[in-house]
């Protein structure tokens, strides 16, 4: 096989994203304790809910929908919602998840007013006040009854943030991610520095996160940039960065929160990212729509304005692999993989991947184990990022490419160490289909391989065909 097709090919299926892109995020009850039934698990629980709550006949269906809202099938959870919230208009908990399915499905103004009914019922409850300041926010584009000046709707955003702060439920962290957002839109720098270490202080962030986030960091050169997709493969970064030390010569720049003229200026002033725009000229940037009729974004302009000027101030630029493919395609033929991330070349490359670099990170630098299966991050209220997943898949595809590599070089020995690798972390991660894969391109490379013949036994004993299945997202 061509090798260079090859690694095009590995190229395509390496980047998994773990982040849904932050403007998605940006526009992205049950009975009392005496009544509860064996197993179940509470509103109070669940969202810090704890009044005006249904009849305890209503919390078999309150718990479905929630499991359906945080399985990510939104429609789904919409109808189930409303149907709730119709026939139990006392139920905090029904108007919460009616919110949070419209947010998810794009009606933010219809969530905003959702919310705000939820909160009517329940003041109190943790996960409406994150819902409600996420919502309220300038950049969510939700519309209020009353009109709301911008400097208004931050000011309401981070009362109610803080608000959530002091509650004692699981989900009160989350409103420092909130905060963050809100206090880099607004230059207040020193204050979003503060919600991240204290994130970090916190232990906020689960260990595959902090691992994922060493792995993009620990080997780009000095005072690099790097561009990242969305939640969990930037407030890790800016966590490790404030809480930790570490590579805070980084510059980590998230191509959502790009989109906004007051992060891009204070990145441009105060991070020293070589973005060449004057106020005056960032102000004027807006969407538009390119030759092809694909929309063409401010931080997709911004983003070429950065790599185009980076060279002469001395900042090497990276992408994360958890970027979307159609972020990456205009620098296609420029990328050079060098592990978690992509490195920007100044001119078109003829190897795609930087193999030797590839290899010693994975051997030396990286944290390439996941702590376990990967269970949904409940502190975390989003239904698309609390799923972790995805980043196990991360590690498996790089095993994967050193993998067909080696055995392409006629070194069988590498390769099934990477092939191994591939199979147990999978394993140990509680990815069912990764272990498959792993299986097949190993019986692939080494048909009679001894190792992977047990393997596979072991494998087919223990997962029968119909229970093959991924962790659920919740």
């Amino acid at each position: 096989m061509d090798r260079r097709r090859s690694f095009k090919q590995g190229l395509i299926r390496l980047a998994v994203p773990v982040a849904v892109p932050f403007v998605m995020l940006l526009l992205s009850a049950g009975c009392p304790p005496a009544q509860q039934q064996a197993g179940a698990v509470f509103p109070s629980e669940r969202w810090g809910i704890s009044k005006a709550l249904a009849p305890a006949t209503a919390e078999t269906r309150l718990a479905a929908a929630h499991r359906v809202l945080y399985e990510r099938k939104f429609e789904d959870a919409l109808d189930a919602y409303r149907e709730l919230a119709a026939e139990f208009p006392a139920s905090a908990e029904a108007h919460l998840g009616l919110s949070m399915a419209l947010r998810y499905t794009g009606n933010v103004d219809s969530a905003l007013v959702e919310c705000g009914r939820a909160l009517e019922l329940d003041p109190d409850a943790v996960a409406s006040l994150c819902n409600y300041a996420d919502l309220i926010t300038p950049y969510r584009g939700a519309k209020t009854l009353k009109p709301m000046s911008d400097e208004e709707r931050f000011a309401k955003a981070e009362e109610y943030f803080k608000k959530a702060l002091q509650s004692s439920h699981r989900l009160a962290a989350y409103a420092r991610t909130g905060l963050w957002c809100n206090y880099m839109a607004t230059g207040q720098l020193t204050r979003a520095r503060e919600q991240i270490a204290e994130l970090g202080r916190a232990h906020y962030f689960p260990p595959a996160l902090l691992s994922m986030a060493n792995n993009m960091l620990v080997d780009l050169d000095s005072n690099a940039v790097i561009f990242t997709n969305g939640d969990n493969d930037t407030y890790p970064l800016y966590a490790l960065q404030q809480a930790e030390g570490f590579r805070s010569d980084v510059s980590v720049v998230n191509l959502s929160l790009l989109n906004l003229e007051t992060v891009a200026a204070l990145w441009r002033d105060s991070f020293d990212v070589p973005i060449s725009l004057t106020d005056e000229e960032l102000t004027g940037l807006k969407a538009r729509k390119g030759g092809d009729g694909s929309v063409v974004t401010p931080s997709d302009r911004l983003v070429a304005d950065i790599i185009e000027h980076a060279p002469a101030a001395g900042r090497p630029v990276y992408f994360a692999i958890t970027v979307y493919k159609d972020r990456l395609d205009p620098y296609q033929d420029r990328l050079v993989l060098e592990g978690f991330v992509y490195r920007v070349a100044d001119r078109p490359v003829s190897r795609p991947v930087d193999i030797d670099r590839l290899a010693s990170n994975v051997r030396q630098k990286y944290r390439m184990d996941v702590p376990g299966a990967l269970e949904p991050w409940i502190e975390n209220l989003s239904p698309i990022t609390r799923h972790l997943t995805p980043l196990a898949y991360n590690h498996f595809h790089i095993n994967s490419l050193l993998a067909d590599h080696f055995a392409e070089a006629g070194d069988q020995q590498e390769a099934r160490r990477y092939l191994h690798d591939m199979y147990h972390s999978s394993e140990h991660a509680g990815l069912v289909d990764g272990m498959k894969l792993a299986l097949d391109q190993w019986l692939k490379l080494y048909p009679d391989d001894p190792e992977a013949l047990d393997l596979k036994h072991f494998y087919e004993g223990r997962y029968p065909a119909t229970e093959r299945t991924e962790p659920e997202a919740s």
